[in-house]
């Protein structure tokens, strides 16, 4: 039972993870246009 709960935590920090990722990816592609502008 806490291998289940240890699992499904660890899927949201990995889901919060490639979140933050993505939005920082955006940002920065934000940037590129900015400064290609």
């Amino acid at each position: 039972n806490k291998l289940k709960v240890f699992m499904s935590d660890n899927q949201d920090v990995y889901k919060t993870k490639v979140l933050k990722f993505f939005c920082m990816l955006k940002k920065e592609r934000q940037f590129d246009y900015i400064f290609a502008a």
